[in-house]
């Protein structure tokens, strides 16, 4: 209709300079009667009237449409397939991105070693097998946190999934471009982060803290929507070659830097630890009696810290000798003798006199 409305308004002139022709004949034929009437219909026509009336019929049209097909077993089916096959396609992309990052974590740790092996006396058969044993680290690394892949990829799966759902009930109502749908598969993933880090807390974070590590997961995801505007943007004005390289590492980069600084000012910032702090009060009374327990055991692990560094005056090798010399002894009067000996050594006071049997027996006795 909007192209027909547009031919009428270009043909205007026309239509009305054979209206004036038609007219001013002294006679007209039949035909020329009933295209004079054509004209006359196309010349009093209400373009608005006409493109109101094509929008609502379209509307009705495409709601009957759309009813049909979306309540169809096809459209259901279609939906859980590639639901299913987003959540696998993320799921996979991040236990990859996992089993990289470790990878790439121990070449870290491995290369300074194998540079330092091979910088004076470089041998082929040597450098392969320095090369080979990183590799068995990376595998033995990879195997340790197999279970944290499995997490990853399960993780990966839910918010595929879910983000794969959102974007077709968005689709339902307005079409979004390619750079939305993007959006919304990115922040997906966090989101499902989030929940359930707030539900099943698996930490036992207080409020504040648990509200921090929220924020640094949707901060992340912030950091994500904004590197990934920003490769769209510069796709768009590097038209040249290697330009979507280049466009990948300038969202990359971006990414890196704003994650590095969401997550640096939540984590060190004033006001954001006063916030962390004042959250926390908001604690049952278990945990405040958890933390007073915490609190005494940490002062009780500081005094018996000091009190293991006390000094007791002992020598090791003075008192194993004077043990192997008491067990040596023979009769009651050489261990007295040797007893007596040590006592005056070092200078220990007794309740009675040592040669008098006297003080004894009157010690012993006001026991």
């Amino acid at each position: 209709m909007s192209d027909y409305v547009n031919q009428l308004k270009n043909e205007m002139p026309q239509i009305k300079q054979e209206i004036a022709i038609l007219e001013n004949k002294p006679s007209l034929t039949h035909q020329e009667e009933k295209k004079l009437r054509n004209l006359k219909n196309k010349e009093k026509a209400d373009h608005d009237k006409m493109l109101e009336i094509d929008k609502k019929a379209r509307a009705r049209y495409e709601r009957t449409i759309n009813t049909a097909y979306y309540t169809s077993s096809k459209f259901a089916k279609k939906v859980a397939k590639q639901s299913l096959i987003s959540g696998a396609k993320m799921g996979t992309r991040q236990m990859l991105g996992l089993i990289l990052a470790e990878a790439w974590f121990e070449l870290r740790d491995q290369f300074p070693a194998i540079y330092h092996n091979n910088k004076i006396n470089f041998s082929i058969n040597n450098f392969l097998n320095d090369i080979s044993n990183v590799f068995k680290a990376i595998w033995e690394r990879i195997k340790i946190k197999f279970k944290d892949f499995i997490y990853s990829f399960k993780d990966g799966a839910i918010s595929g999934a879910l983000s794969s759902v959102t974007t077709t009930i968005t689709n339902i109502f307005f079409t979004t471009g390619k750079i939305v749908g993007k959006l919304i598969r990115e922040m997906w993933g966090h989101i499902v982060q989030v929940i359930k880090l707030i539900f099943f807390n698996p930490n036992s974070l207080p409020t504040g803290q648990l509200i921090k590590e929220a924020s640094i997961i949707i901060s992340s995801g912030i950091s994500v929507i904004c590197g990934t505007m920003i490769y769209t943007t510069c796709t768009q004005l590097f038209a040249f070659p290697f330009g979507t390289e280049l466009s990948a590492f300038c969202s990359a980069l971006v990414t890196g830097i704003l994650t590095l600084a969401f997550s640096y000012y939540l984590e060190h910032s004033d006001k954001a630890q006063k916030i962390w702090s004042f959250l926390d009060t908001f604690k049952d009374k278990y945990s405040k009696e958890l933390d007073y327990f915490k609190a005494v055991n940490t002062k009780l692990d500081i005094y018996l810290k000091r009190l293991a560094e006390l000094e007791f005056n002992l020598n090791t090798q003075q008192l194993e000798s004077f043990t192997l010399r008491l067990t040596s002894t023979n009769n009651e009067l050489e261990r007295s003798i040797l007893l007596e000996q040590e006592t005056r050594r070092r200078n220990i006071k007794l309740p009675y006199e040592v040669e008098n049997t006297e003080s004894l027996r009157s010690w012993i006795g006001s026991l």
